[in-house]
């Protein structure tokens, strides 16, 4: 390449199968997506000091980086961050079992995609982001232990995960949008919903809508003790999400929100309200109060 060279164009390389060899010159200061995607026979690419952007997927064979790069380290060939919160690629090489390091936050974009030969993946629990195609195509992946402390969780993280008999989080879609059932995109959706297994340890961000959704979907009586048994964090979820939508269907379905629970989850939606300004859902349960109820003291249908 030339040593003037400074960035380097998304699928600059992308699929050049053949090459087995690459060195970036010193020059180069930025690398964009997908620039060496599908290059796979180069043993290593060293990472020049003076680059500060490298984009999403743009290498899938291991690095290493130059020493005082200030943006930018390698820990066996995968690439990470120069704080080590962010994991941005790890070598389609990698076989086996693999550690996430402690600290990571967020496993980027197609951090792990075509890593064939993974078996396994420990996600530690400083985890909180799981990004687009993450593990797509990991065609060897068995399991994953995803933390609760994971809160967002793309939907097609683990599309093409084919050799996988339990999807890690249920295989809902979750990208700052209410879960929608009919968008779950998994090859192995109807197994595993037979399994109806609600007790994996999974983000509330996650479990608390699919469940939602499926009882309301399908009445599943699995579903139906797993929102009793846990009314308690699940109501309180969506009041403080302001989800309108689902703590309705809690309401309308009859089963849970009872003459016994009123008065706790009307007092936690008037709290909410104080600092989020918004009266919907405590309006939605002083109407049913009223209605299903019929409160004795004429003040307590009009607490608003």
């Amino acid at each position: 390449m030339g040593k003037h060279l400074t960035h380097i164009g998304e699928y600059a390389f992308g699929w050049c199968t053949e090459l087995t060899s690459v060195t970036l010159p010193d020059s180069v200061t930025t690398v964009g997506d997908s620039a060496f995607v599908g290059v796979q026979n180069v043993p290593s690419i060293t990472i020049p000091p003076d680059v500060t952007h490298i984009g999403k997927r743009a290498f899938q064979c291991p690095v290493t980086t130059a020493e005082n790069n200030p943006c930018y380290t390698s820990q066996d060939g995968v690439l990470l961050n120069k704080n080590k919160t962010e994991l941005i690629g790890c070598p389609v090489q990698q076989s086996g079992i693999y550690i996430v390091p402690s600290g990571v936050r967020y496993i980027v974009d197609g951090a792990f995609e075509h890593c064939r030969h993974l078996t396994s993946v420990v996600i530690p629990e400083s985890v909180t982001q799981i990004g687009h195609l993450s593990f797509a195509y990991c065609l060897g992946l068995v399991s994953v232990s995803l933390p609760a402390s994971v809160t967002s969780l793309a939907g097609n993280a683990f599309w093409g995960c084919t050799s996988m008999k339990k999807l890690p989080a249920f295989g809902c879609m979750l990208d700052g949008t209410q879960c929608d059932f009919s968008g779950i995109y998994y090859w192995d959706v109807e197994a595993m919903l037979k399994e109806k297994d609600y007790t994996a340890k999974v983000s509330r961000t996650i479990k608390f809508p699919l469940v939602t959704q499926i009882f309301q979907k399908d009445c599943q009586p699995e579903a139906e003790s797993f929102i009793k048994k846990n009314l308690s964090k699940i109501l309180p979820y969506f009041i403080r999400i302001n989800d309108c939508d689902t703590v309705k269907g809690l309401l309308e379905c009859g089963r849970f929100v009872t003459k016994r629970n009123i008065a706790k989850w009307i007092a936690l939606a008037i709290e909410h309200t104080q600092s989020s300004g918004d009266f919907q859902i405590q309006a939605l349960l002083l109407d049913y109060c009223n209605k299903q109820f019929s409160p004795t003291d004429p003040a307590e249908s009009l607490r608003l």
